[in-house]
């Protein structure tokens, strides 16, 4: 067991493996330590630093409980009187110690908290002048801008967002926390090069990514821009719960990459870790000679020792897993709900059906006619209809009195409903606040969507938690799948298939998993009308799902011959 000095400057260890001491003699100036040889064994003393102990862990000396964060260090409290959990301290002295690392705990475990922590000790000991953090837009204000102002309200936090000037303007504003939005530097290489000059000015070495599975793809802007920055700092901190599958994590992982393990190419990593399940031929259109253009699809499944590979790319990292730490969490339960058609769905449903054939071509598959028909076919399912004179919403008459029959169940008066187009979102929330209007007792409703800002989105998300007033939010799951603390409700309600992947489901229903959640049984159920939308539901909860497995269970459904109205 490691012993420190009375006045905790030095701290003491024994080791008995010569080749450790070897390998410490070697990182270390011999006048930076003293050794003691007796009984086979090596007393080793240092001085008591970061610098030490993040040395000492890249070398696998792991003082786990004797990190300087633990013993020189006030802890914050969350808003000013939250004490910090034992885990979220073990996280914080973690990112200390393996400076470029992944915090990978569940979502709901307090990775925020952990990581003010870790970035006001760095400040504290003037290791950084500032802390800058990436992360999704739902999350700038309603997680990072809250819970600074709360728990540090003696720095200045400083939101980079709006138009270009002001974000220019924004980043000359001195300040201890930067918070920007993923994307807020990947358009725009006058924002990027005056976020590295404000790094390089204000000696900025603490980078933050919040939802690194949002960084999963290399060959996008939003990378590159981060990718550049990430090489700036001495500190990278990457924060997920979900990190994905393979070809998500290669991103993520090669921000940190500082091993060479992880390939550049996408397509060599795609080879390390996955292999082609199957194939189909795609046409994408036809030659000036009258020929058919095509290609072929391959569809990927990790391989059996992926998960293996995967979890050495994402070194070093911790995880904190919610039922080991809150033992009262209740159990999932997912409840789905069979509709009836009304008329109208079904009469369009059945006239979709002779646009199959447009999908396919003898055996070729057109991508681009199967994703229209698909997303035609799910907003029909749903309750509406995109056409060329615009949106038009359905009658849906026994969604809406199933809808209003479960609202009532809901012993918190508290609900989330999760739409995948923005014209259900405004929809479903309309014809909630169109029955209190009927029934002054009924529930009241917001929407949240693509198109609702960043100071609207965290004011509902803050209303929905504090006021007993606001009963139901209805979002597109992206806008809320990350970071966002909605905890109060008693269950969710996904409406209609999800046309998102297994990340985006799985962060919106945890949405539901936290302190704040009181009640014993909290639910998801998954409204659906048709045979097609079942099986979606069943590829989306069944496996690591993305968009593109929705995409091949719509081609199995075509191929099968069953109507888009069928129903089981």
């Amino acid at each position: 067991m490691p012993l420190l000095s009375d006045d905790k400057k030095l701290i003491s260890f024994i080791i008995k493996d010569q080749n450790v001491v070897a390998e410490l003699t070697r990182l270390f100036p011999s006048n930076y330590y003293h050794t003691q040889f007796n009984d086979d064994k090596y007393t080793l003393t240092f001085p008591f630093t970061n610098t030490v102990t993040q040395t000492l862990t890249r070398a696998g000396v792991h003082l786990t409980g004797y990190e300087p964060i633990r013993h020189r260090f006030d802890w914050p409290k969350l808003d000013m009187k939250h004490e910090m959990f034992p885990h979220q301290r073990d996280m914080a002295a973690f990112m200390i110690d393996n400076m470029r690392c992944f915090n990978l705990s569940e979502p709901r475990t307090g990775k925020t908290l952990a990581t003010i922590a870790a970035g006001e000790y760095l400040l504290q000991t003037r290791e950084t002048g500032g802390v800058l953090i990436f992360t999704p837009l739902s999350c700038v204000r309603s997680v990072w801008l809250n819970a600074l102002r709360g728990t540090l309200p003696h720095r200045v936090t400083n939101v980079v967002f709006g138009t270009k000037q002001s974000r220019l303007k924004a980043l000359n504003h001195k300040s201890s926390w930067v918070i920007m939005n993923h994307d807020s530097i990947a358009r725009s290489p006058d924002i990027l090069e005056e976020t590295k000059r404000l790094i390089i000015d204000r000696k900025i070495n603490v980078l933050v990514i919040d939802e690194s599975t949002e960084l999963g793809n290399t060959e996008t802007q939003r990378w590159q821009a981060i990718y550049e920055l990430s090489k700036m700092v001495k500190y990278l901190w990457l924060l997920t719960g979900t990190p994905g599958g393979p070809m998500t994590v290669h991103g993520q992982a090669l921000l940190k990459d500082d091993a060479g393990y992880v390939p550049v190419s996408r397509d060599a990593w795609r080879l390390m870790t996955m292999y082609v399940s199957h194939t189909y031929s795609a046409k994408v259109g036809t030659s000036a000679a009258g020929n058919d253009r095509k290609f072929t699809v391959k569809k990927y499944e990790p391989l059996p020792d992926a998960s293996e590979k995967i979890e050495i790319a994402l070194t070093p990292s911790i995880r904190v897993r919610k039922r080991d730490v809150f033992k009262s969490l209740p159990d999932e339960v997912i409840i789905p709900r069979q509709l009836d058609l009304d008329k109208s769905q079904i009469d369009m449903l059945h006239a979709l059906d002779a646009e199959k054939v447009m999908v396919f071509d003898g055996d070729l598959v057109n991508p681009e006619s199967a994703a229209a028909l698909r997303m035609k076919v799910l907003q029909i399912a749903a309750g509406v209809v995109y056409g060329e004179n615009g949106r038009h919403r359905l009658a849906i008459n026994h969604h809406l009195e199933s809808l209003k029959l479960l609202l009532r169940e809901s012993p918190n008066n508290k609900v989330i409903i999760y739409a995948c187009h923005v014209e259900l979102v405004e929809y479903i929330a309309d014809s909630i606040n169109k029955m209190r209007n009927d029934d002054k007792e009924f529930y009241t409703a917001k929407y949240i969507h693509g198109g609702v800002g960043d100071k609207t989105r965290a004011a509902i998300f803050d209303q929905f938690m504090t006021d007993p007033d606001l009963n139901v939010i209805v979002a597109h799951p992206r806008t809320v799948s990350y970071g966002v603390e909605l905890g109060v409700a008693s269950f969710i309600i996904f409406w209609g298939a999800p046309t998102v992947g297994t990340v985006v489901w799985r962060q919106a229903i945890e949405r539901l998993y936290s302190s704040h959640q009181t009640y014993d049984k909290p639910a998801i159920y998954q409204f659906y009308t048709t045979k097609l939308e079942r099986k979606i539901f069943e590829t989306i909860t069944s496996k690591d799902a993305d968009e593109m497995d929705i995409a091949n269970q719509f081609i199995k459904f075509l191929k099968s011959g069953d109507s888009f109205a069928e129903v089981d």
